[in-house]
């Protein structure tokens, strides 16, 4: 799913913005590092309702990471700097500046959660993003002068200018990050955001998984864990194969897959282990994310600011 468009650096957050709305938090460090290493996984926390509506959502970690207006917000900013930048040499990958901000991220956190989404099937994975920015299709290419002008990885000087360190992407993010924002990725933040994977192991969530299991089974369906589906080869095509939308048995897996979910409780069970564990590593990390929370209000800050003296806006 990643577009043409992401030939150049100046552009590489715009996918990982619309891409990360559709998927699940990344995996763990590989060296058992990170917010839950040696800690072990809560046995029992109470239980609280999950909002009525998906994209009400939230998880104690959001508040330390951009919302999806604020990443569409960052991205516009960039790529309108490094437009800029391009032309000082004479040069324009004609970037785009109307991301749009896609569905907040947790919305599809634990697969569909009632019919609208199960109308979907699990296409949510591979699509959401680009249904709300169809501009990411469009077929944006690059010569080398611009790739070179761009990454700052060609000549040090381009039609007699001097190409700044780290080329117009470059230069696009220290802009951004001027007066202590950051564009670096939030490790620490992704990283407690992986409460998905960690709480799996917990005795409550193992439990309602088995309840889940239980009742697709009733329906025909042999899926051990929520996750199963929307991993199954059977239900999804390959990346490199066609695609002509959700099968009519996606689609009734799906809405079983729901009635299940909301028969054994399951969103709330599984997100109320998963917050107690993320206001966990939020308290043994709150110097780190304070500091992550200025950053971020300062990158916002810039963003719009380029933005305004730019004549456009975020939508």
């Amino acid at each position: 799913m990643v577009p043409k468009l992401v030939q150049a650096a100046a552009v590489l957050l715009a996918v990982a913005v619309l891409t990360s709305c559709a998927g699940h938090p990344a995996a763990p460090p590989p060296d058992g590092t990170g917010p839950y290493a040696g800690v072990p996984v809560p046995q029992a926390v109470p239980v609280t309702a999950a909002p009525a509506l998906a994209q009400d959502f939230t998880l104690p970690v959001d508040a330390y990471e951009l919302t999806s207006q604020q990443q569409a917000l960052v991205q516009n900013a960039r790529n309108s700097l490094t437009d800029s930048c391009l032309r000082r040499f004479g040069l324009s990958g004609d970037l785009p500046t109307v991301f749009r901000a896609t569905t907040p991220p947790n919305a599809f956190r634990y697969g569909p959660v009632d019919l609208g989404q199960a109308a979907d099937g699990y296409h949510w994975m591979k699509d959401q993003g680009r249904r709300q920015n169809p501009h990411l299709d469009a077929d944006q290419s690059f010569s080398p002068v611009e790739l070179d002008v761009l990454s700052g990885k060609g000549p040090r000087e381009v039609h007699g200018l001097p190409v700044p360190q780290g080329g117009c992407a470059g230069e696009a993010d220290r802009a951004l990050a001027a007066g202590g924002g950051s564009t670096s990725e939030p490790v620490l933040a992704e990283q407690i955001d992986d409460s998905y994977t960690q709480s799996q192991s917990s005795p409550q969530v193992q439990r309602v998984f088995r309840e889940w299991s239980a009742c697709m089974a009733r329906h025909g369906y042999d899926y051990a864990t929520p996750t199963g589906p929307s991993e199954d080869p059977h239900l999804l095509p390959a990346p490199s194969s066609p695609d002509p939308g959700p099968s009519g048995k996606e689609i009734a897996v799906a809405r079983a897959d729901v009635a299940c979910k909301d028969s054994v409780d399951l969103v709330a069970v599984w997100s109320s282990v998963e917050a107690a564990m993320q206001r966990q590593a939020i308290q043994r990390h709150a110097g780190q994310l304070r500091t992550l929370q200025r950053q971020n209000a300062v990158t916002v800050r810039n963003a719009a600011a380029v933005l305004a003296a730019a004549g456009g806006t975020s939508n």
